[in-house]
């Protein structure tokens, strides 16, 4: 098993702040697959913010993540429980789940070794909704293209190789232990944002990061110096593209 990345401790409190919240289409989308609401896991849950919501709908929700500080975020809710736990790491063998989650997690996984733990805790009517977001868009086009050349040229080689799943929309994200039983892309993430807070999301990367530890500057107040598109007044409607992949426990025939 390869060993965990945790590049979103340090920061959490903005990491809860800044960064986009699901809608509810995306939630409405994968209860349409779901048979069962008694209990349900989520997996990668960060600051908690999928578990919330689950909580409106299951009975019990387990909420696991390697970051404690993560965790710290999370709002408590009386049938939520919170464990810093890997999302590798078996739980106990009779602890099986109708919904597994994981929003824009899956891709620090130790992918084999995750699958096969989601096997062993489904239910078999059980489902496994896997998804995350892409670069976030904008109508303006000089906006769009100062936030692709940062993407690009001025973090894309901070980008830890496990972002390669992102780019590439979950395509890749398959075992032989689940069946995929449905895939969209057609759900997004839609805000209207102001010039200070798209500098404060652009803060949360965790290319960011890895760029300030290694020159010791950060890296979106130099774009803002460099794009004067970005300083702009009022709000401008921003959207992340959201896929999502739905697998089912294969159940081998004898």
């Amino acid at each position: 098993m390869k060993e965990a990345k945790d590049n979103f401790s340090e920061g959490s409190a903005s990491y809860k702040k800044f960064r986009p919240v699901y809608p509810p289409e995306l939630y409405n989308y994968i209860y349409t697959h779901v048979a069962k609401y008694k209990s349900a896991w989520d997996c990668g849950t960060g600051n908690g913010q999928v578990a919330d919501v689950l909580s409106s709908r299951f009975d019990q929700v387990i909420a696991t993540d390697l970051s404690e500080q993560q965790i710290s975020q999370a709002s408590v809710k009386p049938n939520v429980t919170y464990k810093v736990h890997r999302a590798e790491q078996p739980f106990l063998e009779n602890e099986k789940f109708d919904l597994i989650t994981v929003g824009q997690a899956a891709h620090w996984f130790d992918l084999s070794t995750f699958f096969q733990n989601v096997s062993n805790h489904l239910n078999h009517h059980g489902l496994l909704a896997l998804w995350g977001y892409g670069l976030l868009r904008c109508a303006d086009a000089n906006i769009e293209g100062a936030i692709d050349h940062f993407d690009k040229s001025m973090v894309g080689p901070y980008w830890d190789e496990e972002r390669k799943h992102i780019d590439e929309s979950y395509s890749r994200m398959h075992h032989d232990a689940v069946e995929l039983i449905d895939s969209s892309e057609h759900h997004f993430i839609k805000v209207k944002w102001s010039s200070d807070r798209l500098r404060s999301y652009l803060k949360t990367w965790s290319s960011v990061r890895h760029y300030i530890n290694k020159n010791n500057t950060n890296p979106v107040d130099l774009l803002f110096d460099q794009f004067s598109c970005l300083s702009f007044k009022g709000l401008h409607s921003f959207q992340f593209p959201i896929f999502i992949k739905l697998f089912k426990k294969k159940i081998c025939s004898v």
